[in-house]
């Protein structure tokens, strides 16, 4: 009788324990997030130097930058000067892109999203170009990107914003042209400028070694919802990566696998990153023992 209480009780505490996670996951269903959350992210911020720097017809001028966090890149803001309409070019509206980078970390013709400034929404002198991109990119944390600025046409010119002295991560660069090699700016200039981004919220689960881990893009918060076989649980993701989840089940789950050696654990896991939407998913976890 002794040995009979004595296993029961390790299996009551091995139950207990997060070796559970050892078996499968299988995702079933997915709660989509509310309206998109924005967070200011990778940037430079102003106060400029003066003078600016001027660009003419084709000219080109780019910022690299890295953002901080993975997701949809959705909005850019740039400060410049607008000297006014040509009036030798009839269009004279602005053009903002972003732009992936090389192996030497300039900026590449890879464009991964474009968008155009109408010339009449953008007051004369100092101003700020604000473009929310109608597809937004997905960006990812550490990885570099460049932010293009430019005034396509043959007399059209504006002078973008820059701040000297190595202020900020990242470094400007400019072009003769669209098809063209990039130059570096003097040493430690870089753009005044602003990324938005949509933090993503999509993660997984993942076993190991007879541990449950949330899988996450970055750093924000967890929690398991209970319900009848496990209890509330909390968990805080310092960056993107594996953050372990520590279940602990409730008396009719110990019971359970007790009498069947077996139980389909439902967990509702909900992940919200530090400035983001949450998202909720559904898991089921089979417990054999």
């Amino acid at each position: 009788m002794r040995m009979e209480a004595r296993q029961g009780a390790q299996l009551r505490g091995w139950a207990r324990s997060a070796a559970i996670a050892a078996a499968a996951c299988v995702a079933l269903a997915l709660w989509p997030s509310g309206a998109a959350a924005v967070v200011a992210d990778a940037g430079c911020p102003g106060p400029a130097d003066m003078p600016t720097i001027s660009r003419r017809g084709d000219q080109r001028e780019a910022q690299v930058f890295i953002p901080g966090r993975s997701g949809r890149l959705t909005r850019v803001m740039v400060e410049i000067t607008n000297p006014g309409p040509s009036l030798l070019d009839p269009v004279n509206d602005f053009l903002v892109q972003l732009l992936l980078t090389d192996s030497n970390g300039a900026p590449a013709i890879d464009v991964l999203a474009s968008a155009t400034v109408p010339n009449d929404s953008v007051p004369v002198g100092t101003a700020t170009l604000d473009v929310t991109f109608p597809q937004p990119p997905e960006v990812v944390a550490g990885h570099r990107y460049a932010i293009l600025i430019g005034r396509p046409g043959t007399f059209t010119s504006f002078e973008p914003h820059t701040r000297s002295g190595d202020q900020c991560p990242g470094s400007a660069f400019w072009t003769s042209g669209p098809n063209h090699a990039y130059a570096a700016e003097a040493g430690g200039t870089d753009l005044v400028f602003q990324t938005y981004v949509n933090p993503a919220n999509k993660f997984a689960l993942v076993g190991k070694k007879g541990k449950l881990f949330a899988r996450v893009p970055g750093p924000g918060s967890l929690r398991l919802k209970k319900n009848r076989f496990v209890r509330k649980a909390h968990a805080t993701a310092r960056a993107a990566g594996d953050v372990q989840l520590r279940i602990k089940l409730t008396q009719r789950a110990i019971l359970r696998i007790l009498a069947t050696r077996r139980l389909n654990l439902p967990l509702r896991i909900t992940y919200t990153p530090d400035g983001g939407e949450p998202n909720t998913e559904k898991f089921k976890i089979k417990i054999r023992i």
